[in-house]
């Protein structure tokens, strides 16, 4: 669907789609009719209510009429804003929930919340955000014009339409330099729409849509329903929900579960991008430290520890059994991460590992353990330079993320499970489960030295000091080549 471009007026706006124009005026009347029903029908608390507002506003005759003049608004403020709260119950948090009521698919807001205003109005009152993609931008105006042939479809036709438009799009919050996610939920409720009747379109059997993804998609619509000739009168309640945490969970599941190269440099700067939205800290880093085990053999390989704040650069065996008993112990009955939020000496003297993360400049920190079926597979690290700066809230924003990254672990622990048994099965024969350790060992030094680009090749197996007391020999492809014969 072709995109809107809005050019504002005063109390009228011309929304354009392709060469038409979408005729949108303020009105304060479809708000007002639905008082008069509420008065009419509602209980009988609220009819008195109603009806009382009604006997009031009728002595202000030019606030039920279209508005052109939006100077209008500011003599009569006290009573935008009583109309404005029949929209929003006093159940609204002003200070956290965003919402505003603008013109009927333009950018002109008339009322906002103080949140509202705060992300995304200038003093002037003029939007002062847009969407960081273009295509954001194109997409949402898409959807205002979805809703407006909607409104043309079910108010003059009546055809039922269901569902609504609701859009994501991304921000830059100033605050942190990250990017938000938001859910725009514009609501047309409040929205009359009127064509003269000589120029009504006839679309008898030419347009048939249940849905707003049917609308969406139907190609000829725009030649059917020139938006030009119709008029919108009312208001929009634009409703805003930050779904930055929703939207950075989906994104992770989405990288984790697609990827198959745990240990690639562009997967793991994305998922810190993502963890970096989930807890509002856009310098905060992130570590992953995996503690394999393939036939209950430990493994560790620069491969999947270039990423670890706590094992990179580690070339000794030794240090790196000693820090995965040391999680393994810490890990062993609680679920709970470990908080460090200012590291001191006296946190260094209690777990020596500190100054693995001292040591690259970092002074407050989390570890959170990644356990699978009640085993510690790896540990996610966050980071940050400045001592206090991790909290506890910090820790809860990523707990979604949890068991993304156990699922990845054992996807990655499987891949390897599964390369291992493929080296044994191409450079050996069958083997016995009383020596398979040391196949296994063979294979992952083959498969380490593969990761780090060398020439790998399978060392001889060589058991040192053992004398059996009986022996077979197998010769490899032997029945094949007696085959050949």
């Amino acid at each position: 669907m072709p995109g809107c471009a809005n050019a504002a007026g005063n109390g009228m706006e011309a929304t354009s789609i392709g060469a038409l124009e979408l005729n949108s005026t303020l009105s304060f009347a479809p708000l007002i009719e639905a008082w008069e029903r509420t008065a009419a029908q509602g209980r009988p608390g609220a009819r008195k209510l109603y009806q009382a507002l009604l006997d009031k506003i009728k002595s202000h005759p030019e606030l039920l009429r279209p508005i052109k003049d939006l100077n209008l608004l500011k003599k009569h403020e006290d009573w935008v804003d009583m109309l404005m709260a029949t929209l929003f119950p006093v159940s609204n948090n002003d200070k956290e929930d965003i919402y505003a009521v603008g013109l009927p698919f333009g950018q002109e807001i008339i009322y906002s919340s103080p949140r509202f205003r705060e992300l995304f109005l200038n003093e002037d009152g003029t939007l002062k955000r847009k969407p960081e993609e273009a295509v954001a931008s194109q997409q949402l105006l898409d959807e205002k014009c979805a809703t407006a042939f909607k409104l043309i479809l079910s108010r003059l036709y009546g055809q039922q339409i269901e569902g609504n438009v609701t859009t994501i799009v991304k921000i830059p919050n100033e605050e942190n330099g990250l990017i938000n996610f938001y859910e725009l939920d514009l609501d047309p409720t409040f929205i009359n729409v009127y064509v003269d009747e000589e120029d009504k379109p006839d679309i008898t059997g030419a347009v048939s849509c249940c849905n707003m993804a049917d609308l969406m998609r139907h190609d000829t619509i725009q030649g059917l329903l020139p938006l030009n000739k119709f008029r919108f009168e009312g208001i929009t309640i634009v409703r805003i929900k930050d779904v930055t945490h929703r939207e950075s969970i989906n994104t992770i599941k989405n990288i984790l579960l697609e990827q198959h190269v745990f240990g690639d440099n562009d997967v793991f700067y994305q998922l810190e991008g993502q963890i970096q939205a989930l807890t509002g800290i856009h310098d905060v880093k992130m570590g992953v430290t995996p503690f394999f085990r393939v036939n209950d053999h430990p493994f560790v390989t620069e491969q999947f520890t270039r990423h670890s704040m706590l094992l990179r650069n580690v070339n000794s065996r030794a240090a790196e059994e000693t820090m995965s008993k040391m999680f393994q112990e810490l890990f062993r009955e609680t679920d709970h991460p470990l908080l460090v939020d200012s590291i001191t000496d006296d946190w260094l003297e209690k777990y020596p590992l500190l100054s693995r993360i001292t040591e690259q400049g970092y002074y407050s920190a989390a570890f959170l353990p990644l356990k699978s079926n009640n085993r510690l597979v790896g540990v996610l690290t966050i980071a940050h330079p400045q001592a206090g700066k991790i909290t506890q809230r910090h820790i809860a924003n990523m707990s979604d993320a949890i068991p993304l990254f156990v699922l990845a672990m054992e996807k990655a622990a499987e891949t390897l499970d599964n390369e291992v048994d493929r080296v044994i099965k191409q450079h050996f024969t069958a083997v016995q489960s009383s020596v398979e350790w040391k196949f296994t060992e063979a294979a992952l030094q083959y498969i380490a030295q593969k990761a780090r680009g060398k020439k790998a090749k399978i060392d001889p197996i060589v058991f040192d000091h053992v004398f059996p007391l009986y022996g077979a020999i197998d010769i490899r492809n032997s029945s094949i080549e007696r085959n050949k014969a």
